[in-house]
């Protein structure tokens, strides 16, 4: 891999993308901001004007701070009543899910209990024959404690919602390396010796050896392990 000192190539520019007038602040999240302006998350990321944003970011739960959305006009769903003076409108598109899949030395976690506590709303099932278990997520939902496994099996975990980075960025790595276990440093978005071991540890549990340089298909496996 390249000197630690020496951000890799690979990594691109966080720098914001998007032309709209609604400057993404920080801590949001997609679906926070389409349910602040009465959509779902799919609605603002399919408007037409969005299409850099959605061309660069490519995932949807990935857009950063400083990024510029466009927010479509709601199509009202009926006429004003007289009577009561309110609108009716209609929501477009499908709500947010969030994706696990938990894993034990490479290998799933199947059929395990979990529990998820996100802002003092308790959620919880089983995990299936892959370790995977998905839930909608709550509109500006923030942050949780997830719990899997009962007795001396049960691992615990914070979960941030809203404040992930672009895959392809040392921050963005950095996130999911430490919601993964291989990373235990600080998430300030510096290329150093320390994310480095993460990323070969990584790669060691996933494919049995590091690679030389690090290349974009490792950033990708990251991310898929990840679940976004």
């Amino acid at each position: 891999m390249s000197d630690p000192v020496l951000t890799p190539s690979v990594f691109r520019d966080p720098a914001p993308v998007g032309r709209g007038d609604y400057l993404v602040r920080p801590g949001e999240c997609l679906q926070s901001i389409a349910a602040d302006h009465g959509f779902f998350w799919e609605t603002i990321w399919n408007f037409p004007d969005n299409s850099e944003v959605k061309s660069t970011r490519k995932d949807p739960m990935v857009i950063q701070a400083g990024d510029r959305l466009a927010i479509p006009e709601i199509d009202p769903g009926g006429e004003e009543k007289p009577d009561k003076k309110r609108h009716r409108f209609r929501r477009k598109g499908v709500p947010a899910v969030l994706k696990f899949q938990m894993l034990h030395e490479g290998e799933p976690r199947r059929n395990e209990p979990w529990i998820l506590d996100l802002d003092g709303k308790r959620l919880e099932g089983t995990t299936d024959g892959e370790g995977r278990f998905n839930i909608v997520i709550p509109p500006g939902a923030q942050r949780g404690i997830l719990r899997v496994g009962e007795g001396v099996h049960e691992t615990v975990q914070q979960v941030e919602l809203g404040h992930l980075e672009p895959f392809d960025t040392v921050l963005g790595v950095q996130q999911r390396l430490t919601n993964l276990g291989f990373y235990e440093g600080l998430e300030d978005g510096t290329w150093s010796e320390g994310i480095r071991r993460a990323i070969d540890a990584f790669l060691v549990e996933h494919d049995g050896q590091t690679e030389a340089e690090l290349s974009e298909a490792t950033l990708e496996k990251i991310r898929d392990a990840h679940g976004s």
